[in-house]
């Protein structure tokens, strides 16, 4: 019932109240000896440490949950936890390591012909492929999970996160009116199922879109209500991705010091979750904001250091982050 309780608070936002209830659970399942229920509980606090930005411990979380999974047979749980590595693995930048999980996982689901989870991790699948660039292939996956959530009667909450996905592919491709459209979608669906951190998520999403349409008082007002939420479910990575979005949105209206104050926040949080993808996208808005301040040496270590991390992520020139690259190239010379 505690594990119940924990699922339930993290569905809607209450981070805290998760990890305390999965950790009461947790101790009575280890007291009890119940090895099967102790490995679910371990993947359960992996998933509330990943969302409080806690990556070590999500990570210890997730590893121990696996083994367990292994020992007793798990092959469910397993596929699950498998699933949850990639995602950790996907937002710290470690993409080629994320896909090699998702497939894992997938040929789990597969072999136990669990359609649902096969429909999740197809589509994490296509946020790879997205991040790495092949937007026909992240499109393809993520239809194709969306037509199978849709076909088996899934909760709405699935359904709410892949068309938000949707919009971003849009987005990605500059269809601004099409992802305006998705973006609504999902956050109507959102908010009728009460998923406040995906609430969170595509208020980011529309503030970019409304951004780049011209309408910057939409967009920082979409930017802000998005933080409010984070710093509610104390989401620190979103957080920070959505403080470099604001950023550059601030840097673009020349109000210089206000957006190095979103800079300077976003950056530290990035830092300290460890999400070197959204930290080298920041830091190619931290370039553009050296250069208006004439600092071309700042600008070029910016540039120095984003390139590094892209190196390391393996990132495509047609990905979002090596566009934002190019620019800043573009701009020093």
């Amino acid at each position: 019932m505690l594990a119940k309780w924990g699922t339930l608070h993290r569905e809607q936002g209450r981070l805290d109240e998760a990890r305390t209830s999965d950790e009461a659970a947790l101790a009575m399942h280890r007291e009890a000896d119940h090895r099967r229920a102790e490995g679910s509980v371990l993947g359960a606090l992996g998933s509330v440490h990943a969302e409080q930005g806690r990556t070590e411990e999500a990570q210890l979380h997730f590893t121990q949950a696996l083994a367990i999974h292994r020992e007793v047979g798990n092959r469910r749980g397993e596929g699950g936890t498998l699933g949850n590595l990639g995602t950790l693995h996907r937002e710290q930048g470690r993409v080629e390591e994320a896909r090699q999980h998702y497939e894992l996982a997938f040929a789990i689901h597969r072999q136990l012909g669990d359609r649902r989870s096969e429909a999740d991790v197809l589509g994490n699948l296509g946020i790879v492929h997205l991040q790495q660039g092949r937007m026909e292939e992240a499109l393809a996956h993520i239809r194709a999970d969306l037509a199978l959530t849709r076909e088996l009667g899934r909760n709405r909450r699935s359904e709410a996160i892949l068309i938000g996905n949707l919009g971003t592919i849009e987005l990605e491709q500059g269809r601004l009116d099409e992802a305006l459209g998705h973006y609504e979608r999902a956050l109507a669906i959102a908010r009728d199922v009460g998923h406040r951190r995906h609430e969170a998520d595509v208020l980011g999403s529309l503030g970019d879109v409304h951004g780049r349409q011209g309408r910057g008082a939409q967009a920082q007002a979409h930017y802000e209500a998005a933080l409010a939420i984070l710093r509610q479910v104390a989401d620190r990575r979103a957080e920070g991705y959505i403080l470099g979005n604001l950023g550059e949105l601030l840097l673009g209206q020349g109000r210089i010091a206000e957006a190095r104050t979103a800079l300077q926040t976003g950056e530290a949080l990035l830092r300290d979750v460890g999400d070197p993808m959204e930290l080298a996208k920041l830091l190619c808005v931290r370039g553009q904001a050296e250069l208006i301040d004439h600092d071309i040496g700042l600008a070029r270590a910016a540039l120095a250091e984003a390139e590094t991390l892209a190196e390391a992520l393996d990132a495509s020139p047609d990905a979002p982050l090596g566009r934002r690259l190019l620019e800043l190239r573009t701009a020093l010379a």
